[in-house]
């Protein structure tokens, strides 16, 4: 019979090793995760789940004052960022990207509350000529992009992406140019033609969750939050714990569902949906990410974990849900 020294052994020894692998900057989780997590500012709550089609060299640079976040080369994103705002720019090397939240919505899966003919008569009214406006998805992300040129030669292009999000969020970007036209052409055709929807496994982890059978690790905010999620074969009666990486981190259950993997990555198998939400306190205040979390559900013989909250630190949840 396991007693309860057992079970709280195993716990922290599981919380040991899934914390290692989670949170250790040289781990296995940090060498997976897709490129687009390290070109994505940690205040964006919402992004799109791509494979941006950008050179490798490029990084991020995040402009807190003004919201932008910019993807080029080091020395010319960071040269950028010194400046009052990208509208204010230098001429970069090389083409750099400028990526904020706009307040154009997504009203559907593909519009958006400004159209084409907004877009023309904005255009018009301030000269532009040249002008080529097209429609494309990456994956299911809508993309709606122009190029124009608008005063002396200069070719501007920019690009509207749609989030898929309940709140209609849409990401604006658009090419900061360098002195070359023609890279520049290049570098944008690229960027909007061969960017891609990332495959359903890289999806997951970019929405910060890292799922093995029993537990999933959730890095979306500082310290981590692992989940676990087990079944008991002897009752059905299921248990879920969700164990924040330290103290200023807590979440709040709304609702804990069973259901069937639709995904083809594991397709089939149960899991467990934890909808909730996350709050982060820090000095300034504190961050609200309204979230659902799915755990590959574990049948077990006896859980793994202690089911009297009073064993585990303050801001651990514990769901029990009984069969019947």
């Amino acid at each position: 019979m396991i007693t309860r020294l057992q079970k709280t052994m195993f716990l922290l020894w599981l919380f040991t090793v899934a914390s290692t692998f989670l949170f250790s900057e040289n781990n296995d989780l940090e060498n997976r995760k897709p490129r687009i997590c390290e070109l994505i500012p940690d205040t964006w709550i919402e992004y799109p789940a791509v494979e941006p089609a950008i050179p490798l060299d490029y990084v991020l640079e995040s402009i807190d004052r003004t919201g932008y976040a910019l993807w080029g080369k080091e020395k010319d994103v960071k040269a950028i960022a010194r400046v009052a705002s990208p509208e204010e720019e230098l001429v970069p090397g090389s083409g750099v990207f400028a990526l904020r939240l706009t307040t154009v919505t997504q009203t559907g899966p593909d519009t958006f509350s400004s159209d084409e003919k907004d877009l023309r008569s904005y255009l018009s009214s301030i000269h532009a000529a040249d002008v080529e406006i097209s429609k494309t998805k990456w994956g299911e992300y809508p993309v709606f992009s122009y190029t124009a040129t608008i005063c002396e030669g200069f070719r501007a292009r920019a690009a509207w992406v749609g989030l898929n999000s309940p709140n209609g969020w849409v990401v604006f970007v658009r090419l900061i140019p360098s002195s070359n036209q023609h890279e520049d052409e290049l570098l944008w055709h690229d960027f909007v033609t061969n960017t891609s929807q990332l495959s359903e496994r890289d999806l997951i982890r970019a929405h910060g969750m890292e799922m093995h059978e029993g537990y999933t690790l959730y890095s979306r905010v500082s310290e981590g939050i692992i989940f676990f999620a087990e079944k008991r074969a002897s009752d059905n009666t299921l248990a879920v714990m969700v164990k924040p990486g330290a103290s200023h981190i807590e979440m709040t259950i709304s609702g804990v569902h069973e259901g069937y993997m639709g995904t083809t990555w594991k397709n089939g198998e149960p899991c467990t949906k934890i909808v909730g939400s996350i709050t982060e306190k820090h000095e300034k205040g504190q961050n609200i990410i309204d979230t659902v979390i799915t755990v590959l559900t574990k049948e077990v013989d006896e859980f793994s974990f202690d089911l009297n909250k009073s064993s585990h630190e303050e801001n651990t949840v514990i769901v029990i849900e009984k069969a019947g």
